[in-house]
């Protein structure tokens, strides 16, 4: 997905090479657009930040990736 399709609140789930992680909740970004930070819920409490190319090939709207799956 295009990262300028996030939005701050809403769920997502990390598709990487090392499994997937999620949910995570989209918090908003830094570095002018170039890090992409996100809010791991329990049991996982903590953040996660992803560079623009990691987001855009890895990252899923959490219902679109249910519907999938």
């Amino acid at each position: 997905m295009d990262a300028s399709e996030l939005v701050p609140g809403e769920e997502y789930i990390y598709l990487g090479k090392d499994g997937r992680t999620g949910p995570l909740r989209f918090e908003g970004v830094r570095e002018g657009g170039r890090i992409y930070v996100f809010d791991l819920p329990r049991p996982r409490v903590g953040q996660m930040m992803l560079g623009r190319p990691h987001v855009e090939r890895a990252i899923r709207r959490i219902e679109s990736w249910r519907q999938t799956n």
